[in-house]
């Protein structure tokens, strides 16, 4: 997967993360804080990786998103989209929804950092992804805070 491809791939995670925290926060009230505040950093992260794309003279094009069967980066798109369809359905607690949003953000985390070791990553952009690499991580642990607040 050549970097444009990466980036158009962490467009549409970004944005379907923002999407997913958005609908958390309408769906469970005591999280609405946290949600909020985490559906706003995941546009902010599509912004950023706009600003990426356009050091490769392109924008986002949905048919270079790759399909879950796709073997790179497979287990990030595949936490987002198993996340969303759950959600959607109404089959998910706070705490599996939490849980899930745990994994969502480590998976994406790895990827930006794989993304930002790749050899074809211009090194203008890498600190804008080292951005979203520490934000992802951070989302992990404010998780992981908030869900040991839950009770048992």
């Amino acid at each position: 997967m050549n970097i444009v491809e990466r980036l158009n791939l962490c467009f549409f995670l970004e944005k379907t993360m923002a999407e997913i925290y958005h609908t958390m926060a309408d769906k469970y009230p005591e999280g609405i804080k946290l949600f909020q505040k985490l559906s706003k950093e995941e546009e902010h992260h599509a912004n950023i990786i706009t600003l990426c794309m356009g050091f490769y003279k392109t924008t986002y094009d949905a048919k270079l998103v790759p399909p879950p069967s796709a073997m790179e980066l497979t287990e990030s798109l595949e936490q987002v989209m198993t996340a969303r369809e759950k959600l959607v359905s109404g089959k998910l607690t706070l705490r599996e929804a939490l849980e899930r949003s745990f994994q969502m953000e480590k998976c994406v985390a790895e990827d930006y950092f794989n993304t930002i070791r790749s050899s074809s990553t211009d090194k203008d952009i890498i600190s804008y992804l080292e951005e979203c690499y520490g934000d992802e991580k951070s989302h992990a642990s404010q998780i992981t805070d908030f869900l040991k607040t839950l009770p048992a």
